[in-house]
């Protein structure tokens, strides 16, 4: 089953690539770059400046709870320095988030890969889990929309938008 999944994942990004038509006309002159393919924007490191979560069904109840950070109050409530990914060409990404607290850094790792406007994280390290999002890019700034386990309750239904910067 493993293995029909996976090439069923290869077989997506193949066809994946294609030509953008959607570029301007500008009357035989081109006044501007075209935009580069997502997959291309992403790579390099990024840095949270903000991250907006709602949970739904918070640890189980029926209650919501929400989180709402920036750059400004980021330490303060997340307890943490805010999160450096890179992603790289080979399809490899690294998350780190730094405690406030000392020197101690967390790190997540896997891969990627992006498909029309979305952006599929399978995590490896340190626990395995499969993250899919919304992306997209302008002016290296970065958008990430999706929904993930966000307090750890099995469930797959809180509300998740982060921004980054380049």
């Amino acid at each position: 089953m493993k293995k029909l999944v996976f090439g069923a994942l290869f077989l997506s990004m193949i066809y994946s690539c294609s030509n953008n038509s959607n570029s301007p006309e500008t009357n035989g002159a081109d006044t501007t770059a075209a935009a580069a393919p997502l997959d291309k924007q992403i790579i390099g490191e990024w840095r949270n400046t903000s991250l907006k979560v709602k949970i739904n069904t918070r640890l189980n109840t029926d209650s919501t709870g929400y989180i709402d950070v920036d750059e400004s109050n980021w330490e303060r409530v997340l307890k943490t320095k805010p999160m450096k990914t890179v992603f790289s060409a080979d399809g490899t990404y690294k998350l780190a988030d730094g405690s406030i607290a000392d020197s101690t850094v967390s790190v997540s790792s896997g891969s990627w890969y992006v498909l029309n406007d979305t952006i599929f994280m399978n995590q490896k390290q340190p626990d395995a889990i499969f993250f899919q999002y919304h992306l997209s890019v302008k002016d290296n700034m970065a958008t990430l929309d999706g929904l993930v386990d966000w307090e750890g309750d099995g469930k797959v239904d809180d509300e998740y938008n982060g921004t980054l910067k380049k």
